[in-house]
């Protein structure tokens, strides 16, 4: 993909096939600022691509931002994701969850974190707006009668070569959502400073009484 709007400079940490998608997770250059962020994107598994304007390309890719952060007045971010795992809650029916390791930037205080992404927040997100960003680095969502409908940009399809021109022109466009998914509990599970952690392996357990806690 040549487009730096689709990917720029990615660092790719792990990847996992969800229900019709297959969702990616990685590191790169922000358009914005220029700086690391941390993206989870996904691409339909049935995508073959649109000749010609998206030949060798997906028709269905999209990404966003994963917030892994303190909160507070002036929030604390863990921006380049290092590795992931996905695993499930307990019970029947449980909940597919991302457990995935961050750290800061080179030019902060060096710092690692562990945040637990629930899927259903992820899927939520790209059901949600576009995000369309100016020269000048400013990020908007884009206005709903914009967006091209029936089916919806990154709606899995059995023919993606049938999309027309305005899906296509939209999709090579706009494959930042506006929103960013945010880690489960709005913060991290674990995080220290001065250590560069690189791997994670996570599950679940049922405490006695029937709340979830991961280990």
């Amino acid at each position: 993909i040549s487009s730096s709007q689709w990917l720029d400079s990615p660092n790719f940490v792990g990847s996992f096939e969800h229900k019709e998608h297959v969702y990616i997770f990685f590191r790169e250059v922000a358009q914005r600022g220029r700086s690391i962020q941390s993206r989870v994107a996904r691409v339909c598994k049935s995508d073959v691509g649109y000749y010609p304007v998206l030949t060798g390309s997906w028709t269905s890719f999209a990404k966003a931002r994963l917030n892994c952060s303190l909160p507070g007045n002036y929030p604390y971010y863990f921006d380049e994701i290092q590795a992931i795992h996905s695993f499930r809650g307990t019970g029947a029916g449980a909940e597919l969850f991302v457990s995935a390791v961050f750290k800061t930037n080179e030019n902060a205080i060096l710092a690692s974190a562990l945040c637990v992404f629930a899927m259903e927040d992820i899927e939520e997100t790209f059901r949600g707006k576009f995000a369309d960003e100016s020269e000048f680095g400013i990020v908007k969502p884009v206005a709903e009668d914009t967006v091209p409908s029936k089916p919806r940009p990154g709606t899995c399809m059995q023919y993606s070569s049938k999309l027309g021109p305005k899906h296509t022109k939209f999709i090579k466009s706009h494959p930042l959502m506006f929103d960013a998914v945010d880690a489960v509990f709005k913060r991290p599970v674990f995080q220290r400073g001065g250590v560069d952690l690189q791997s994670v392996s996570t599950d679940s357990v049922q405490t006695n009484d029937c709340r979830p806690v991961f280990v």
